[in-house]
Formats: C-alpha cells, structure tokens, sequence
C-alpha cells in the first residue's frame, strides 16, 4: 500500500472512532449503554405517571417532530397535587386572592372536603358568564382525588370591617350605592354608603352606618321610588320660582 493511501486510511479511521465516541456520549446522555439492542431508555425530567402517549411502537421518531405545534411523545404528571380551575363569581373576588385557601367538595366523596389555595387569578371577567376564571393547587397525596373531575369550591370569605346588612336593603342607582335609615318612627332618610364583602343574602357597609342605625329591610324600592319623585317635585317647584 502507498503511504499516501495508509495515511488517508488513518485519517478515516480517526474521524469514524470520533463519530463513535460522540455518538455514544449522546447515547450515554439519555441513559442508553454500550449495548446494540436498538432500546434506549428514556428518563422524563420529574417522577410522576405518564398519562399521554403520542408514540406507538415501531413509529420512527426524528428531530423535526419535536418542533412548535407538535405533540410531545409522553406527557408525565405528578399526581400528588393538582390544579384546579375555578369559575368565581364577582362576589366572591375578594376572598380569592393568591395565597388565599378554598376547600373543594366532589359527588365520589359525599361529605368530605379537600382544601387548597389559589395560585392566580384572570385579569377580567368572562362577559357571558360574570365569572372570573381563578386557579389553586390541592394536596393530594393519597391520589384520591383524579384529574377532570368536577368539583364545587367554597371560598373562606375574608370579609370587610363594617356593618352588615341584609342585601335587599342596599339599592343601586347608576354607580352608587344607598341604604334607608329610619330617624324616627315614619321618618326615614337616605344614605349613600359603600360596600365591602358582597355575599349572595348580606353584605358589609364599610362606610356610611354605623352600629345601631335602623335600616329599611322591607319595601325598599318603593321607598326609593318616594324619595325618587319628592326629589323630582322640589326640582320642579323651584324651577317654577
């Protein structure tokens, strides 16, 4: 053999023992050994329970499937703890903050309840269904609790400093809130207060009552409608002057 060609044959045997050694260190990089058994074994990144496969066996796998859009080949959750998406009422907004607990109630356990806390709220209201999409995390070690299922949330209501009242009392007239206080008997007056908490059957006067005022519980909008039209004929006497 000439030297030339020796040497040329060294050069290709030096760059194919190069290529060996870089492919089994990508091999040795996702757990593969020195073996030739065409297995390889994955590692995912987190321990869990794969719960999504997107691979059947003998499906060629190449690197432009793993690009944006694409499915990935395994989804792995952890299911000792999981998310929960809540539809809020508007409500309820000031009781679910980041940080703040809730307890979830589900048909599979009558009469238990699971307690979590919330992670992160929407930035606006869903026009259709006034409620605001907020998200918690729930403990669940025991796995008992299993993904997609419904569930019912009860917030713990931070309520407000202030007095509360039945909600029927409060009447709303474009932005402003009012209540009826009697000064006497057959004598009321009205007072704009503003609200804190806001429950389904009571809400809390932050400000405007104070502890004692008598407030008008019963026919409230007939009241206001008075009070409406004496307003309307003092404007109307004055404008006769």
């Amino acid at each position: 053999m000439a030297r030339k060609d020796l040497e040329q044959t060294e050069a290709d045997a030096a760059r194919a023992q190069a290529e060996v050694a870089r492919a089994a260190a990508r091999t040795s990089l996702y757990g593969g050994g020195a073996a030739v058994n065409q297995q390889l074994a994955i590692s995912a990144s987190m321990g869990g329970v794969v719960v999504e496969r997107n691979l059947n066996p003998g499906q060629e796998v190449r690197p432009d499937q793993s690009g944006p859009g694409t499915p990935a080949l395994f989804v792995v959750t952890d299911p000792s703890s999981l998310w929960v998406q809540i539809d809020a009422r508007e409500s309820d907004l000031a009781s679910l903050r980041p940080g703040d607990a809730f307890t979830l109630q589900v048909s599979a356990y009558p009469g238990e309840t699971f307690t979590g806390r919330v992670t992160a709220t929407a930035d606006a209201i869903d026009p259709g269904t006034r409620t605001l999409k907020v998200r918690g995390l729930v403990p669940n070690a025991e796995r008992r609790l299993k993904a997609e299922m419904l569930a019912t949330a009860h917030v713990n209501e931070n309520r407000s400093s202030g007095v509360v009242v039945p909600a029927e009392a409060v009447t709303l007239s474009g932005t402003a809130h009012t209540v009826y206080v009697q000064r006497e008997p057959g004598a009321f007056e009205p007072r704009t207060v503003t609200l804190g908490h806001e429950g389904p059957r009571e809400v809390v006067v932050a400000t405007g009552l104070s502890a004692g005022d008598k407030v008008v519980t019963q026919n409230v909008l007939l009241l206001a409608r008075q009070f409406q039209s004496a307003l309307e004929d003092a404007t109307v006497k004055k404008d006769a002057h």
